[in-house]
């Protein structure tokens, strides 16, 4: 038997990738769904590189909103993966904004 309802253990565990991400007839509608899914918190940045469908970052940045950009396009993947900015390598020609 669940000690916690099902919704929290989705809460917990599931994170969702950009790609492919879908076009809606209204852009607002993809904000909205993946608000559902705490998509701000949730969502990291996949591009799918290199397969001929792949999303480039400018199109998926232009579908979410920009408040999400950091988390999906950094944040979220350090989170996933228990790193910290330290954890990363240092590199000069690489700046996070």
């Amino acid at each position: 038997m669940a000690k916690r309802l099902p919704s929290e253990y989705i809460a917990e565990h599931l994170w969702l990738t950009t790609q492919p991400l879908e076009v809606s007839p209204k852009r607002e509608q993809i904000t909205q769904m993946l608000s559902w899914f705490d998509g701000d918190r949730k969502l990291v940045y996949s591009s799918d590189y290199p397969h001929w469908d792949a999303d480039e970052i400018y199109y998926v940045a232009s579908r979410i909103p920009e408040t999400w950009h950091r988390r999906v396009f950094f944040e979220n993947a350090l989170e996933f993966y228990g790193w910290t900015e330290a954890d990363l390598p240092a590199r000069a020609d690489m700046a996070v904004a």
